[in-house]
């Protein structure tokens, strides 16, 4: 009887659906019906209405039949977040084929092994991802459909092929071996889940939807059709924002977005105090939470923003049940059940495994039937109900969870995961001591990720968190609130963390989700600042001594400018910013100010500096050196904590051939190490074995050439040299170390054959925040456009022309670890990281109007540097901009 009662509880109500059979023939109902709502906006300002949109699908449709695409075909899509993407997916509904996502920020690699494992007919793509569609295995003959190049129309309507009880979707997620497993959804099962959600959610025309998921991720769909389905408006979030908390809450009040699905790792970065005022005043008002577990922390960050009318809803549910199951009671003609190990039914309140059975289980793993068995299983607890309707199979999730008397599901984690650790003996659920911290933090911190860490030699393990403040605005120093929070933390003492260490975010995989893998590779020092004078370095934390690195304590490009602006002006020392980087830690920038005083004037000598040194390549101490492994298994990263960093270090974990990637990210060593880290002694090491180097510079090298065209992917060394110190100013100083670096490099190629890869990124897309703070971003181009658009106004550049280039962190990181993963033994490559984005300086203020939304103006030069140093823009950028104007020459940026 209490079993019996257990399958009742964990049962949700009936419910017959009114829609059409498919999802594409409920979308073509709507079009008459809301001919000309905007159905696709994308943040850049173009929009489609429903009209429109029913139009591109079709022209779409009519290619792929062209293509003999057949009912049943599988058809990678492959582009970037417009309304190409949302067309395509639609038109490939439309001809009964089947929908496989192809997210292009995933690694071409890992794309190639979806496209392989499902064999398309055909690839839709669009222009920005042609390159990559070129990089793309497939089987032989695959077209690529380019649907950016589709202007033909469709003057005859186009018959809807799909069906009910066939399959529409293949999401592929993550695979125990390494391998993306696909979920085949089926059309039958998706008209019924987004017909419960129009009517649970009371989705209305007048809705606003953000779309800011993979496409990979299921919460895309989700997002897409709650809008499309009831003509609503999907709000569309280019990807190289989906980190960008700012942007997107920016987003969520401008464009009036009233409806969105996220994770709560996403929500807890939008829900910070600063970005409350905004979403105070949005039109928000449904909050869908999935993917992760809804924490009680999360639940008073939404108390603490206090939005009148904002609904939450925890739609737990993993995408072999087709996108959202909620926690709490079961939905409709869905059923949760609770079994052991055997899959014997637990009573009511017992814990076990969540099984998932009704209408949204889908149909199995595409191309692995031993999964499928075992994962998707006849359904023995089904209803006369389910089995009359054919929904007699049910999903082992592998989540822990149990039912309580009036039918409410409590979702406990995983069964098997990586969050259970055991250190000093004692078994350890790391979600327990993230818990913990932030509630013991009392709204100090927004998240917080626990690890296990040991020492250099392995012998000691040690718990780590790391750790995300909602605000810098403490009541004492950081590293005090640290020390405080560890000594209060109502833990025994062998379950609390060594340390605590504070970063802006913590990082996230595609699908908005905690990234466990990239967080036990962050480094362990803390966000510590210090003064290497007092005018460039605040000094807060940290206190400094003469082995001190500047970039250790606070320290980047920019303040470096900075520093060597002021040597200039108060000592009247110029002193080669080559050098100071060089020479970063206050000791050796006390020498090279003993040098500068005992030989003023001194000009560079560009040809010494760049020539290899006697004895670089050390003698051999074997006859036979081993050869490298092509592609490498172990790769040395530098600079892993840098913005770019960061993205390289992700980008080579996610390769399986690489097994080990060592990150130096601390400069203070001894003096032993200090030399043998040298850049110098890294071409030293690297040269015995050949071993591959691969170095990132800039397209700002080829500024120094005469000529008016595009500098193709060569050498600079026969370009004029960088002028002499006395101008070396923010404008040249950075841009001269990299060219002087490039010439050593090659010189050192042609010597002693080392293999040496330079790549050189043009303006890599940073988010608005990098500009503000104490370490704004010396990005020249990231400045020009972040002030424009805060200021609404544009700089009148007289003299200035040439083109300004924008390119994403992760195409940049790709393309790098694309190269490295494809390197030979012997050659010198150049490399241009850029062209997501091309704009004239003639097109900046219509790019600005269009990003923005409102007026542009136009104004000096002069006057735009005095307005943009009253919101922010630091001395040292303004004179880099004082100075391009002085130049008035040809730009690459």
């Amino acid at each position: 009887m209490d079993l019996q009662r257990a399958v009742s509880l964990g049962q949700g109500p009936s419910f017959d659906s009114t829609w059409p059979a498919t999802l594409v023939h409920q979308f073509e109902n709507i079009v008459p019906d809301f001919p000309q709502n905007v159905a696709v906006k994308e943040v850049d300002g173009a929009s489609l209405t429903y009209t429109q949109l029913a139009q591109k699908v079709d022209m779409i449709a009519l290619e792929l039949l062209h293509h003999k695409v057949n009912q049943g075909c599988r058809i990678c899509v492959l582009q970037e977040a417009s309304g190409d993407w949302v067309a395509s997916m639609l038109a490939v509904l439309k001809v009964g084929a089947v929908y496989v996502p192809l997210d292009p920020s995933t690694p071409v690699q890992r794309l190639s092994l979806i496209a392989g494992d499902c064999k398309p007919a055909a690839i839709l793509i669009h222009h920005s991802t042609q390159k990559q569609a070129t990089e793309l295995e497939t089987p032989s003959g695959t077209p690529r459909i380019n649907v950016s190049r589709l202007t033909k129309p469709s003057f005859d309507p186009i018959e809807i092929i799909a069906q009910a009880d066939a399959p529409a979707i293949i999401l592929y997620t993550s695979g125990s071996t390494g391998t993306p497993k696909g979920v085949e959804l089926q059309h039958a099962a998706l008209k019924h889940e987004f017909d419960i959600c129009a009517a649970t959610y009371a989705l209305e025309p007048s809705d606003v939807v953000l779309q800011q998921s993979a496409f990979s991720f299921d919460l895309s769909v989700t997002q897409m059709f709650i809008a499309l389905s009831v003509g609503a408006r999907l709000c569309m979030i280019l990807h190289v924002m989906w980190v960008d908390a700012h942007a997107i809450v920016q987003c969520i009040e401008k464009e009036g977005v009233t409806i969105t699905d996220a994770t709560p790792t996403e929500l807890k970065s939008w829900l910070r105090r600063d970005h409350r005022p905004i979403l105070q005043g949005s039109a928000w008002r449904l909050a869908l939470i999935a993917g992760e577990a809804v924490t009680e922390p999360l639940l008073q960050l939404f108390r603490k923003l206090d939005h009148p009318g904002l609904h939450l809803y925890n739609i737990y549910g993993p995408t072999e049940t087709t996108c959202c199951v909620p926690v709490g009671r079961a939905s409709a003609n869905e059923a949760f059940y609770i079994v052991d190990e055997q899959l014997r039914l637990q009573p009511i309140g017992l814990p076990g495994e969540i099984v998932i059975g009704g209408v949204g289980v889908a149909t199995g793993y595409l191309n692995n039937n031993q999964l499928t068995k075992a994962m998707f299983l006849a359904n023995p607890f089904a209803s006369p109900q389910f089995v009359n309707r054919g929904w007699q199979r049910m999903y082992r999730t592998g989540d822990r969870g149990r039912l309580l008397p009036d039918g409410t599901l409590l979702l406990g984690g995983r069964i098997q995961g990586g969050a259970e650790i055991k250190l000093h003996g004692v078994r350890i659920d790391l979600g327990d001591i993230e818990q913990t911290i932030l509630r013991a933090a009392d709204g100090q911190l927004a998240d917080a990720a626990a690890t296990l860490r040991s020492t250099a030699d392995g012998t000691l393990p040690f718990m780590v968190a790391h750790v995300v403040l909602t605000s810098l605005d403490l009541p004492c120093t950081q590293e005090q609130f640290h020390n405080n929070l560890l000594a209060n933390l109502p833990l025994p003492r062998p379950m609390r963390p060594s340390m605590l260490v504070s970063i802006e975010a913590l990082p996230r995989t595609v699908s908005g989700k905690l990234d466990r893998k990239v967080i036990e590779a962050l480094p362990l020092t803390r966000n510590m600042s210090g003064s290497v004078n007092a005018e460039t370095l605040s000094s807060e934390h940290q206190q400094i001594h003469a082995d001190s690195d500047f970039f250790n304590v606070g320290g980047n490009s920019l303040l470096l400018i900075e520093l060597q602006s002021k040597l200039r002006q108060q000592h009247h020392i110029s002193i080669p910013l080559i050098e100071l980087f060089q020479g970063s830690t206050l000791r050796s920038m006390a020498s090279l100010l003993q040098i500068e005083v005992s030989n003023p004037g001194a000009q560079v000598d560009w040809e010494s500096e760049t020539t290899p040194q006697a004895g670089l390549a050390p003698p051999l101490l074997l006859d036979e050196v081993r050869s490298i492994a092509l592609p490498p298994r172990v790769v040395v990263l530098t600079g892993s904590t840098g913005f770019l960093g960061q993205y390289l270090l992700r980008a080579l974990i996610e390769q399986k051939q690489i097994e080990k990637v060592i990150c130096i990210a601390v400069r203070n060593f001894d003096d032993h190490d200090k030399k043998l880290l040298r850049a110098r002694n890294f071409i030293r090491l690297c040269l015995p074995r050949k071993i591959v180097l691969h170095y990132i510079s800039t397209t700002g090298v080829t500024a120094y050439s005469t000529s008016d065209d595009d500098f193709p992917e060569i050498s600079v060394r026969d370009t004029p040299n960088p002028p002499p110190p006395q101008t070396n100013d923010g404008l040249h100083g950075y841009v001269a170390s990299k060219w002087a670096s490039e010439v050593y490099l090659e010189n050192v190629h042609h010597e002693h054959q080392l293999p040496v890869w330079i790549h050189r990124p043009s303006s890599i897309i940073r988010p608005d925040s990098h500009l503000h703070g104490d370490s704004p971003t010396p990005d020249i181009l990231q400045n020009l456009l972040g002030y424009s658009r805060r200021l609404n106004a544009v700089p009148i550049m007289t003299g200035m022309h040439g083109t300004l280039d924008l390119v994403a962190p992760e195409t940049v990181a790709d393309n790098i670890v694309r190269d490295l993963m494809a390197s030979s033994a012997v050659q010198l490559t150049f490399r241009h990281q850029s062209g997501d984005v091309e704009l004239s300086f003639s097109e900046l203020r219509e790019y600005i109007q269009r990003e923005t939304g409102g007026d542009v103006v136009d104004i000096p030069l002069d006057e735009w540097i005095r307005r943009a140093e009253t919101i922010g823009l630091s001395t040292a950028m303004a004179a880099v901009f004082r100075e391009m104007a002085r130049l008035g020459a040809r730009l690459r940026l």
